[in-house]
């Protein structure tokens, strides 16, 4: 008889137990509650279509690694009219992977974005891997109803979840993805990270705890950092300048190339919210055949 999944187990009282941080909370969830529009009704596919065609692209890099990674090509997905919600890649609807994680509900952040939950309705996503932060029961029952198939690594404030591994490996195609939150690390410079990503011998390294996106190859791996799910405060008082933007990635993997959506929630001079996507590919770089030394 096929066992069941452990459930990790988490501690709310754990992340309350400073007066400061609760202050915090309380005036964070403040904020959220006065900016977020209500929340539909029922839940509801949509129609899916792949990114507009219209796309342009354009050319960036990450200033801190300018001198090692090379620069990553993004298609900025145009939405068809100011209050339209991207939707997910048709073509994949087979088997989608969620990258997602720092999501530190509820004690550095109110919820999941309500247009995030619009776009990741269950039947939608083929698996998910979660990079840590969880630190409650209704976040995890909420991913585990977008797809059963949930894998998640520990993160630094998931004390009471001491069953979780610190990191994990799943295969799709010809890719080996690995995933982590981050903690474990010294830093989140390129070369350690290429240390850890020949350790578990992967072509893509997924990392969290840093609650911003990064995504370059280096030495012929890809490496992705999917940001905070909610925006969440990188430190538990959150500071006058951290204000994360909310973001989660989805990856598609054909053999061995892969495609990478990332979904990012922005304010606009208004302070309108729209969620803006934008796209990353990556090949697997193949040894010819017959290719000897």
């Amino acid at each position: 008889m096929k066992s069941k999944p452990a459930v990790p187990t988490f501690s709310l009282q754990q992340s309350l137990k400073w007066v400061w941080r609760e202050t915090q909370t309380q005036r964070l969830m403040q904020s959220r509650l006065r900016e977020l529009p209500d929340a539909p009704s029922a839940p509801h596919a949509q129609q899916s279509r792949p990114p507009s065609s219209t796309s342009t692209s354009t050319s960036i890099s990450t200033p801190a690694k300018a001198s090692i990674a090379p620069s990553i090509a993004l298609s900025h997905t145009s939405r068809r009219s100011p209050s339209a919600v991207p939707q997910l890649p048709a073509t994949t609807m087979a088997f989608l992977i969620l990258v997602i994680g720092d999501l530190h509900i509820p004690d550095r952040a109110l919820d999941i974005p309500p247009k995030f939950k619009k776009l990741l309705a269950p039947g939608k996503i083929g698996q998910t891997l979660c990079l840590g932060n969880l630190t409650d029961r209704h976040t995890y029952d909420y991913l585990r109803s977008i797809t059963p198939d949930l894998k998640i690594v520990k993160g630094r404030n998931d004390v009471e979840a001491t069953s979780l591994p610190l990191t994990q490996v799943v295969t799709h195609g010809s890719i080996r993805i690995g995933f982590l939150e981050g903690f474990t690390l010294v830093s989140s410079e390129p070369d350690l990270l290429l240390a850890e990503a020949n350790r578990l011998d992967v072509d893509v390294l997924c990392w969290g705890g840093t609650h911003k996106f990064d995504a370059f190859e280096y030495m012929d791996k890809f490496f992705v950092n999917p940001g905070s799910a909610t925006g969440a405060f990188l430190n538990s008082w959150g500071g006058v300048d951290d204000d994360p933007t909310p973001s989660f990635c989805l990856m598609d993997v054909q053999g061995i190339s892969l495609t990478l959506y990332v979904y990012q929630l922005r304010k606009d001079d208004k302070g309108n919210e729209n969620v803006a996507v934008e796209k990353v590919t990556y090949t697997k770089p193949v040894e010819p055949a017959g290719n000897s030394s």
